[in-house]
């Protein structure tokens, strides 16, 4: 069995600026295979997908990919996650899902890269 997401990407838009910001309108489930995680975003979460820097080059490469992953991942770092994954494990479960929505190996290491990097201070909102 291949890990996979359950569920169908339905959001609610509740800001159409440039990031965009957006309501599930039901429950999305990421089950992994490889680390036998199995995380659910709430419906009624929000989320801004992927958040992708305007930057010439990396927006064009990363910009509008993994919406489901970013929802996923937006949950892993957000305060109403009760599922005790730690940053390490959510950036890790991030490179996996994007994969699994198609995008390139060499792709998903920029987005593990990127929060690896930059993700530490999203996440120290949260506590």
């Amino acid at each position: 069995m291949m890990s996979k997401f359950v569920g169908n990407l339905v959001v609610e838009v509740i800001n159409d600026d440039s990031q965009g910001v957006f309501k599930l309108q039901n429950s999305l489930t990421f089950i992994s295979m490889k680390t036998h995680k199995t995380v659910t975003a709430p419906k009624g979460f929000i989320t801004d997908f992927c958040s992708v820097p305007w930057v010439p080059g990396i927006y064009e490469l990363l910009g509008g990919k993994a919406r489901k992953s970013g929802t996923i991942h937006d949950y892993l770092y957000s305060k109403v996650n009760t599922d005790r994954i730690g940053r390490s494990m959510a950036d890790s479960l991030l490179r996996e899902m994007v994969q699994v929505e198609g995008v390139p190996v060499w792709q998903s290491w920029l987005f593990y890269l990127a929060v690896r990097l930059f993700g530490w201070h999203f996440w120290q909102k949260k506590k």
